[in-house]
Parts: C-alpha cells; sequence; structure tokens
C-alpha cells in the first residue's frame, strides 16, 4: 500500500504509522511524498517504518538516496507533455542502469493513464512497480 501525504502534520503523520502498526500492515506499507513534505519524515527515527520520496527528476535520484537512504523512490509523470519529456530523457538515460545502480532500492514509476504509457513502463526492467490511473485498472 502507497500512502502519499500531500501535506505535512506531525500529528497525522503519527497517526498513519500507529495505525499502520495497530493493523499489521508495516511490511506491504511505504509512506512517501515530495521532498518538501518527505523532508519532515522521521528518517533517523523511523524503526520499522518504510518511507519514500518521490524524485521528480533523474537528477534528484542520487541526491534524495544519499540524503535519505529511502526504502522506495518514486518516479513520476504529470501531464501530457510531462509524460512525453520523462519518456525522451528516460530513453536516453536508461532506467535499468539507475535501477541496477540503487538496487537496495525499490524504484515505482506512475501514473500510467493511457495504455501506451502501461506498456513503455512495464518494458522498463528493475522497476518495482507502477501505479495506474483508474481507467488502466
Amino acid at each position: 500500500m502507497l500512502i502519499e501525504l500531500k501535506e505535512f502534520s506531525k500529528e497525522f503523520y503519527k497517526d498513519a504509522i500507529r495505525l499502520i502498526r495497530k493493523y499489521n500492515a508495516v511490511d506491504r506499507t511505504t509512506i512517501f511524498a515530495f521532498q518538501t513534505e518527505a523532508g519532515l519524515f522521521s528518517w533517523y527515527a523511523r524503526q520499522d517504518i518504510k518511507l519514500g520520496i518521490i524524485a521528480p527528476y533523474p537528477k534528484c535520484i542520487k541526491k534524495y538516496i544519499e540524503m535519505y537512504n529511502p526504502y522506495m523512490v518514486l518516479l513520476g509523470l504529470g501531464n501530457k507533455k510531462e509524460r512525453l519529456k520523462f519518456r525522451t530523457v528516460w530513453s536516453f538515460l536508461t532506467p535499468q542502469k539507475t535501477f541496477t545502480k540503487y538496487s537496495n532500492i525499490k524504484f515505482v514509476i506512475g501514473v500510467a493513464y493511457t495504455a501506451s504509457d502501461k506498456k513503455w513502463l512495464c518494458r522498463q526492467h528493475g522497476r518495482y512497480g507502477i501505479t495506474a490511473d483508474m481507467p488502466l485498472v
């Protein structure tokens, strides 16, 4: 289960962790956010909680991994223009090389909005998963 915090609230964060533990969902749950919110997570006191961060650009991946040592890095496709840019950039950088370089990190790519997005994302070897919008489910 992926839980994205769009805004950070210390109380909500603590409540989410409490509920994740209460319902024995620790092994299958990752809390994640963009860097502005994820930077407020308890990275050094996380214990058993899996934390992730969204890296909007390839250049952010190394920096975020070194800063936070996340369980998961999420890479995103946005609107149509951003999806085209994402696919163009990653066709040169080869996602598999990045995923192999950081093999201890789980990489999730999303959000697939079209069948074409899904097909392209499924071909990216080494990724942990993809997320899809409702019409593709």
